[in-house]
């Protein structure tokens, strides 16, 4: 059996894939809520937007209670916090803000190694909930009409 992956086209178009035709640096962040509402973004179109949008940075504390919150529930990999460097501490993370919670779409990673460095503040591009719905995927499976 081929497993087939979802892969975002740069016009916004959504196909399924073999593996070997996808392009891995189009990072996709898949978050499910505690009411079960499972989301999709694509992190490098949110990047983009950031830019071409003047989305507004922010300073965040890193403190010790999101970070084992993270270590917890973030799938964050020690080998992956091992590789990040000085200057990849330097990328804003992207954080949307539903209102009563807010959700890091991309890096948490990042927030921790700053944490275990004892950095802080980390610069984060903030999103509100209907701005980052321009990056949301659908993914066949769970595309539902009307929606």
């Amino acid at each position: 059996m081929k497993i087939l992956i979802p892969y975002l086209h740069d016009d916004g178009g959504l196909e399924l894939s073999f593996p070997m035709n996808v392009d891995y640096t189009k990072q996709i962040f898949s978050h499910t809520s505690e009411d079960g509402q499972v989301r999709h973004y694509y992190v490098n179109k949110l990047h983009q937007m950031a830019m071409d949008l003047f989305i507004p940075q922010r300073l965040i504390n890193v403190d010790l209670d999101h970070a084992k919150y993270l270590i917890t529930n973030g799938g964050i990999e020690p080998p992956h916090l091992a590789r990040i460097t000085q200057q990849q501490l330097l990328r804003p993370g992207i954080i949307v803000d539903f209102g009563a919670n807010q959700l890091m779409v991309d890096g948490g990673h990042r927030y921790i190694k700053l944490w275990m460095l004892k950095y802080s503040p980390m610069t984060v591009f903030w999103f509100t909930e209907e701005q980052a719905k321009k990056a949301l995927l659908a993914f066949p499976n769970e595309y539902k009409p009307g929606a």
